[in-house]
């Protein structure tokens, strides 16, 4: 190829004028190509914006059928990683989902996790049922477990199914495999099985022509089985092509086997014929369930899956490109360059590996030499290039279809830079350019902090002792240089956060085995805090004083919490916030993140309260005792956790009983039991530790059940995601404007359409409930609000607000069910509240001991004049649906009604309407079930109508849901 100056960036600038042809390579062998309908197999590549466009589609495509990649591609160990970051796909659109799945896939990749066997006999029935005998089923259950994808039926069908397919192909025949080649077709089980079985691959080659394109010279090919007077020219013309390193003889042999079959000889080809040679026919089913895991897991179909020997998965490419990209030396830019090669990633990585050998002389660095400013724009594009990947980015562009190894240097990092910039544009949505990019970094810094601050020297919190104020980027920086201070010295040291490695534990035992005498003596509390603080104390030779003692446990306490709690979701919504995690005080840090995890506390309780219902290592005593703590302390941290972190602050030995009895003294609607049984509980609370994380950590010991509590938990939540994955996907389209597009939105929203929330509350809780009085008092109310469209908003959101906080009390008094129930009203209330901004509201309406929702709906046209849609149901008149327009005094549209019943109240509502109320109804009522059918042609052509403003519509909404409630 001719590399020109051109092809790199100058002053590391981006090329922006790239063309396809630049790259093709220069030698081309057509064989009958005057008039050949192959010409396009000239270049099958894609340019950069080929791919984005292309990529911008999938995306569109991936948001509509999320909810079945969710379902087919997330297991249940990429949920518990999700929610173990924070990050909860019941509340993440599409997009969001997708994204952090990739990432959590990723990052198992890079660390080589594989989850191998099975542990659940009922899966093994299932994939049973699927292959029809138990080698199958087992082979179908580890390749799915290898893939991490979850063990479902339609999974699985889908993956035997295609299994199945290849299995049954042999060696294919010579038209065959021109057809693939000709085509430009991958070896996928789809292809294959197709081609295998198509009366096309039956066509037959014919004499023709080849060209050198830089001659022009056109020559006829020799007969098919004589091509030895061609050998020498196909030699020379392999030679040329900037192809693989592979065996030379090999590529030769694969030119002569185009040429003999009418296909064109380009590097495209040849591969292509390698790669074919190298499949090992026929597949076993263990190898062919193996790949169709993996591509599913990948996104794309089972029969996409691909037949060649050794490929890779996209997660595994994905690392694998980024790690040798990391360890390119940059001298071997100059031989790529030296060689005439295209600067790719594959040549880089090629010649990087190539050993030195007497029969393979060494490339001089001559571009180098000759051409040191190109040599220098290539080394920066290269580092460019290090600086932008990310794995992550990697698993991005290649679902993308970018070949991230084979595209020129100068493209790639064009790509890398698009990428980023709409991983960006997705985790801060409005933000661009400048703000954009630093606020990306800023995540990806913070945590890379997180995950290295808990390996660094426990010494360093000593050092940070005599800084007033500290950060994790004070920490971070003084524990690297520590920590490579250590390596140096060829010392080992105690993790801040981590056990001591088993080859140290004795030895750290041995050197500190006065430290429990040192805090005898000064009357302090023998626990692995205590002990740590001293241990760094005297790393740093700093006094062991009482004081000193203190600052440094409860300085580590705050870097323990910050660096448990900064979550990645935590990290984004702290920084979409405008904060700064990396600056911030450790301290306020902690404080933040505190006040962030009380929001989250119904979530937090509900998995406190499933855990101790369904342990069966303690006592019903025990259990009721924890349960009624809990409640409290939870309840009280919301509520008046400034008192809390007072009392602890005044006293560090305050017990969980002190600190009942001392609120019990000053609320009187406190009513904890504090029994003998209550010792086990009767411990000092530590400072800077959420009350409610200690219970729950004191529970879990008491039972010893942690993990298989955890695991159940997850279970259960799981069960519960996928079951919203799988709910019908057309509410999405019904969802109004405003309301996220999230599997557990759509859920509420589907549930606040057919069932009744309200009369879950008002029938909830007790008799004598004040609060329930109160909230059926907003309920009554809610209809006079609505003179004007912002008093009905302001009215609303205030009632729905109520009632969510309503609904969290009654879920805090009741079972784990109970509680699961209370939180998905409290969610279908928040969606309400959402619609409201549409105008869009569901109001709770009460006659005759009957509770119902009424949906009303406020249109407007371009000229001003509006309409609204009224909805609502009994059981003793069923379903009644109105479409009314209001045309200066007068109402006009239709009213569809379930029942003859519905009809005759209907007609006392439009009676009511006008006697009462001064609106002349011009409105047709039928009976029967409305069809989804826009009722346009019932709204007469009245010029009045352009004169009714907002104001009026919504005063005649509140008279028409007045006589509906009064009929």
């Amino acid at each position: 190829m001719d590399l020109t100056k051109a092809d790199i960036p100058q002053n590391n600038q981006p090329v922006t004028n790239y063309s396809k042809a630049d790259f093709t390579t220069k030698v081309k062998i057509d064989i009958a190509g005057i008039g050949k309908d192959t010409d396009f197999m000239v270049d099958q590549g894609r340019s950069l914006q080929d791919v984005m466009d292309t990529a911008g589609a999938l995306d569109v495509q991936t948001t509509q059928d999320y909810m079945t990649v969710m379902s087919n591609t997330m297991s249940e160990e990429d949920y518990a990683a999700m929610m173990e970051g924070d990050f909860d796909p019941a509340d993440m659109t599409g997009e969001e989902s997708a994204t952090i799945l990739d990432h959590i896939k990723a990052v198992m990749a890079e660390s080589g996790q594989i989850i191998v066997g099975f542990n659940d006999d009922q899966d093994i029935d299932v994939l049973k049922e699927v292959t029809g005998n138990v080698s199958e089923a087992n082979a179908l259950a580890k390749a799915m477990k290898q893939a991490d994808l979850p063990i479902s039926k339609e999974n699985a069908d889908e993956i035997d199914k295609a299994a199945k397919l290849v299995t049954e192909l042999t060696t294919p025949e010579t038209n065959v495999l021109r057809y693939m080649i000709d085509r430009g077709l991958p070896a996928t089980f789809d292809n294959m099985y197709k081609a295998s079985h198509s009366g096309a691959s039956a066509s037959k080659s014919s004499a023709g022509y080849y060209s050198l394109d830089m001659s022009g010279y056109l020559a006829k090919k020799s007969s098919t089985d004589d091509l030895s007077v061609m050998d020498e020219e196909i030699k020379n013309a392999v030679k040329r092509l900037d192809i693989d390193d592979k065996d030379f003889d090999e590529q030769v042999e694969a030119a002569k086997w185009l040429v003999a079959n009418d296909l064109n000889v380009s590097g495209e080809n040849i591969n292509a014929y390698i790669a074919f040679q190298d499949i090992e026919w026929p597949m076993t089913y263990e190898e062919a369930v193996k790949r169709a895991a993996d591509s599913i897991a990948e996104g794309k179909k089972a029969a996409d899956a691909v037949l060649y020997k050794d490929h890779e998965n996209i997660y595994d490419k994905a690392v694998r490109i980024f790690r040798e990209t990391e360890q390119i030396n940059p001298e071997t830019v100059d031989k790529v360059l030296a060689a005439d090669k295209t600067l790719n990633l594959k040549n880089l990585i090629r010649m990087d590996k190539a050993p030195v050998t007497p029969e393979k002389t060494p490339v001089t660095p001559m571009m180098a030499e000759e051409r040191p400013e190109l040599a220098k724009n290539a080394r920066l594009t290269l580092e460019e290039t290090r600086l932008r990947m990310t794995i992550d980015i990697n698993v991005s562009l290649l679902k993308k279809g970018m070949p991230i190894d084979t595209i020129p240097l100068t493209q790639l990092v064009e790509g890398l830079k698009a990428e980023q910039e709409n991983l960006g544009k997705m985790l801060f949505k409005g933000e661009t350019g400048a703000e954009l990019t630093s606020k990306a970094e800023l995540v990806r810094t913070t945590q890379q902090a997180v995950k290295e601050i808990p390996f660094m020297p426990a010494a360093v919190i000593g050092r940070l002792k005599l800084e007033e104020e500290y950060s994790l980027t004070r920490v971070h920086e003084a524990g690297t240089e520590l920590k490579a201070k250590y390596e140096a010295a060829g010392q080992s040291y105690e993790a801040l956060m981590t056990a001591p490695r088993k080859d140290m534990g004795d030895s750290i035992t041995k050197a500190w085995q006065n430290v429990d005498n040192i805090l005898e003596d000064m009357n302090i509390a023998l626990n692995e805090e205590n002990r740590k603080a001293v241990r760094i104390l005297a790393y740093n030779s700093m006094e062991i004083t009482q004081t000193n003692i203190e600052d440094i446990r409860d300085a580590v306490y705050s870097v323990n919490e910050v660096i448990k709690n900064l979550t990645p979701e935590k990290t984004l919504e702290l920084i979409r916030e405008g904060i700064n995690p990396m600056d911030m005080n450790i301290n306020d840090l902690s404080a933040v993140l505190g006040e962030m995890k009380l929001e989250e506390s119904n979530e937090r309780y509900a998995r406190f309260l499933y855990k101790a219902e369904k342990s069966g290592e303690i006592t019903e005593e025990e259990r009721k005792s924890y349960i009624g703590i809990y409640r409290f302390i939870n309840k009280l941290e919301k509520t008046d956790g400034a008192a809390i972190g007072a009392m602890i602050s005044q006293n560090r030995d305050i017990t969980f009983r002190s600190l009942i009895s001392g609120m019990r003294s000053k609320r009187a609607d406190i009513n904890v039991s504090i029994d003998d049984d209550f010792g086990f509980l009767d411990s000092t609370i530590r400072k800077g530790v959420s009350i409610t994380d200690q219970i729950e950590s004191a529970f879990l010991a008491r039972t010893g059940e942690e993990d298989k509590l955890q695991k159940a938990y997850n279970d259960e939540a799981y069960r519960e995601y996928r079951e919203m994955l799988e709910q019908d996907r057309t509410v999405y389209d019904r969802m109004p404007d405003g309301v996220r597009e999230t599997p557990a939105n759509a859920q509420a929203y589907r549930a606040l359409t057919e069932d009744n929330v309200f009369k879950k509350l008002v029938t909830g809780g007790n008799d004598d409930d004040d609060d329930r009085d109160e909230l059926t008092k907003v309920f009554d109310r809610m209809i006079d609000s609505f003179e004007d469209r912002e008093s009905a908003m302001t009215a609303y959101e205030n009632m729905c607000g109520k009632a969510a906080r309503y609904a969290e009390k009654l879920g805090e008094e009741g079972s784990y069910i109970d509680l699961k129930t209370m939180m998905m009203c409290s969610k279908q209330l928040t969606v309400a509240g959402t619609m409201s901004r549409q105008e869009d509201y569901m109001l709770p309406m009460y006659k005759d001991g009957e509770y119902t929702t009424i949906r009303i709906s406020f249109l407007h046209d371009q000229a001003g004049a509006g309409r609204i849609d009224v909805r609502y149901a009994y059981e003793s008149v069923g379903e009644i649906r109105s479409h009314l327009r209001l045309a200066g005094n007068r109402v006009e549209g239709m009213i569809v009604c379930e029942t003859r019943a519905g009809k005759e109240m209907t007609e006392q509502i439009l009676g009511r309407m006008d006697t009462e109320y001064g609106y002349t109804c011009d409105i047709r009522v039928v009976e029967g079930r409305e069809n989804g059918t826009v009722f346009g042609n019932d709204f007469k052509d009245n010029t009045d109508i352009n004169n009714v403003d907002t104001k009026s519509l919504y005063r005649f909404a509140k008279s028409y849901l007045a006589a509906c409630m009064e009929a």
